[in-house]
């Protein structure tokens, strides 16, 4: 396929390159460094003790892990996950406690949602603070189904990090490990940004979408879903281009998913982690639903109203 369409194919890296240079590292890359840094520095138990007693009552989960939800939540893909692996790495959080926030742990920032799709995809502030509610439901309402019963159970083998360490290395090393990871990202976005563009030139995508299409379901809605599956952005520009009556419902759908280019980055993150990656999948598909059925909710009794 690079052969068949070499010139579209360098025209979509350069896009994804792009994309990486003016939107990805400038607003995850001061994320990365400071959430490394505040975990080496041990300053999480101090930001996370006051949510200490909602975070047992509402999710059955340390405070420590309340931290990583939080992160994910103002900072989006893929820095849920990547706090969450440090903070297993550096022994903050349990190994059962890790698998169980990767099931629910991650999310994309408010800035996207308001910004990129309402403001400028969909030029409507109303539809991006619908999309905002319904997309933080998904992983409230599965991280309290999820709750343990009973009080929560310690890792037997679980310990503390050590002492916090000096300023200077930590900053050193939070540095060095935030570059790693925004070329990890930036090689992701480029690769995935060539994917959907061939999946777009070979019209594979009409194939892939005719069983939705049988359903009565608009097959432009359709194709643009799947292109979303594969690289969130570039799918929800053209989903929010489409007159279509699930279009909301699809946009929620398509980011509490994430997409193979956020899975792809978060996967090997866990793998580097040695942590699993099934509980993760099945977290974001089952994220994906109950925001898509969350907005359809939200639609209809706004259209009551």
């Amino acid at each position: 396929m690079l052969i068949l369409f070499p010139e579209e194919a360098v025209s979509a890296a350069k896009q994804g390159l792009i994309l990486w240079y003016t939107t990805a590292l400038p607003s995850l890359f001061p994320f990365v460094v400071g959430t490394s840094l505040l975990i080496s520095l041990n300053a999480v138990s101090l930001i996370s003790k006051a949510a200490a007693p909602v975070s047992k009552r509402l999710f059955g989960i340390s405070s420590e892990g309340f931290f990583v939800f939080l992160s994910g939540i103002l900072s989006g893909y893929p820095i849920g996950i990547h706090t969450l692996t440090e903070m297993y790495e550096k022994r903050l959080i349990s190994r059962p406690e890790a698998v169980r926030l990767s099931v629910w742990r991650s999310n994309s920032g408010p800035l996207f949602i308001l910004g990129s799709i309402g403001a400028l995809m969909l030029k409507d502030s109303s539809a991006g603070k619908i999309i905002l509610i319904s997309h933080y439901a998904a992983p409230v309402i599965l991280g309290i189904l999820l709750k343990p019963k009973g009080e929560r159970a310690e890792n037997l083998n679980f310990k503390k990090s050590a002492e916090p360490i000096a300023f200077g290395k930590a900053l050193s090393l939070s540095v060095e490990k935030g570059c790693r990871s925004m070329l990890l990202v930036g090689g992701f976005i480029v690769f995935f940004s060539v994917i959907t563009e061939i999946i777009s030139m070979t019209g594979i995508l009409s194939i892939i979408s005719l069983p939705l299409s049988l359903l009565g379901i608009d097959s432009r809605l359709t194709e643009s879903l799947i292109l979303a599956s594969a690289e969130m952005t570039k799918g929800c520009r053209l989903t929010a281009d489409l007159n279509a009556p699930l279009k909301l419902p699809f946009l929620c759908f398509a980011v509490s998913f994430g997409g193979f280019c956020v899975h792809a980055q978060s996967l090997s993150l866990l793998e580097e982690a040695n942590l699993p990656w099934k509980p993760y999948i099945t977290g974001k598909v089952i994220c994906g639903f109950i925001s898509l059925f969350v907005c359809i909710i939200i639609l209809r009794a706004k259209a009551a109203l």
